[in-house]
């Protein structure tokens, strides 16, 4: 599957900040900083697609609305 541009820039920027596990999982507000200028909404949408497709999963219990890198 392609990505986005957006979905790329998000995906590579949580790729270098290394969450990889459930335990490094970041929350959206984060992951915002991380690809600013993109708005939150853009980032969220992104998010959701990158979960859809495949390349992101949710964080554990404690970390509900926490992403990470899954692929």
């Amino acid at each position: 599957m392609s990505l986005t541009p957006q979905e790329e820039k998000v995906y590579e920027a949580l790729k270098r900040a290394g969450a990889t596990t459930e335990e490094k999982a970041m929350k959206v507000d984060n992951i915002a900083k991380l690809v600013a200028p993109m708005g939150k909404g853009q980032v969220a949408s992104a998010i959701a697609n990158l979960k859809t497709k495949g390349y992101f999963a949710v964080g554990g219990a404690s970390r509900a609305n926490a992403y990470y890198v899954k692929k």
